[in-house]
């Protein structure tokens, strides 16, 4: 399909005298099918997802549970390993607040990252609950893996974390990452990947990175404003905390005993956004049928 084709499933570009939106990189536009499935949210089943046994509770609970293996499989996950989120900070903040820090605990990330994922590591660090190490870029802005290594031994055993963007929101540089969570791995360290400028673009597979965990917003890959989602693998998200705790987290709730769901359920506090998650299954669905090879070159050119 000619890229200029894909303009006819956006409602802002068919009007008269339509924009050249080139703004992607903070959020997209959402083709029809987006808009569609989340207006019928709202005029089909607005019901609850997880706790309401009639019709439509049970059919927003079939839909959360169809959109979460839609996700997944984009990225080649389980559908055990995928937690809805509100975006992709609050996915990193969900590991940062979620990891159990011991004293002296290291994390490194690069001097390109977006606050998403530098505001929540200084954080920690003025806390003192971490020590936060950056990795300065080579002169022509690709990452330093000499330098990372050298980064890596000097932490030793005190690395715990490494959190790097797959793609630099700052200047479009796509990281060596398959080699990053190798050697960090090398080092005992779990691999974050703040994935939010990468997935749009091409195609993504957990299983070929190996990383722990994989961030992202649905809202930069034409899905509704205020969805995310965290891959953690089953063994990490295990050992997470959870850092949102309230309805849908629980077993059971009461001064003497409180046990939490296990898997994503219990990183998943409180009411879901039903509507942007039906709008998220329909973008991941659009995605599914474009050819990214050719939206590369197509981007190259531009």
């Amino acid at each position: 399909m000619p890229p200029n084709r894909y303009r006819e499933d956006f409602a802002p570009l068919r009007k008269e005298n339509p924009v050249c939106y080139l703004d992607n990189a903070c959020t997209t536009l959402r083709p029809d099918s987006v808009v569609e499935a989340v207006t019928s949210y709202y005029t089909e089943t607005p019901g609850c997802g997880g706790r309401s046994p009639h019709r439509w509770g049970s059919a927003v609970t079939l839909m959360m549970a169809q959109a979460r293996q839609v996700v997944a499989n984009f990225i080649s996950a389980p559908r055990e390993e995928l937690v809805f989120t509100l975006n992709s900070t609050a996915a990193i903040n969900q590991i940062a607040h979620g990891i159990q820090w011991q004293p002296g605990d290291v994390v490194i990330t690069s001097d390109k990252e977006h606050n998403s994922n530098l505001v929540p590591w200084l954080q920690l660090e003025n806390e003192g609950v971490i020590d936060l190490q950056q990795v300065s870029s080579n002169d022509d802005n690709t990452f330093d893996l000499q330098a990372f290594e050298e980064a890596c031994a000097k932490a030793g055993d005190n690395l715990r974390l490494v959190a790097i963007p797959f793609t630099s929101n700052l200047d479009g540089v796509t990281n060596p990452v398959s080699e990053i969570t190798k050697i960090a791995h090398d080092f005992g360290a779990e691999v974050l990947l703040d994935s939010a400028q990468a997935i749009p673009h091409k195609k993504v597979s957990v299983k070929d990175l190996g990383c722990d965990y994989l961030a992202f917003s649905l809202h930069k890959m034409l899905g509704p404003s205020g969805v995310g989602a965290l891959f953690a693998k089953e063994e990490s998200m295990a050992n997470l905390e959870t850092v949102s705790g309230g309805g849908t987290t629980i077993v059971s709730a009461s001064k003497k005993n409180l046990e939490f769901l296990s898997g994503p359920a219990r990183l998943e506090g409180g009411s879901s956004n039903y509507a942007g998650i039906a709008g998220a299954r329909a973008a991941v669905g659009y995605l599914t049928n474009v050819d990214f090879d050719r939206l590369s070159n197509h981007e190259i050119r531009l």
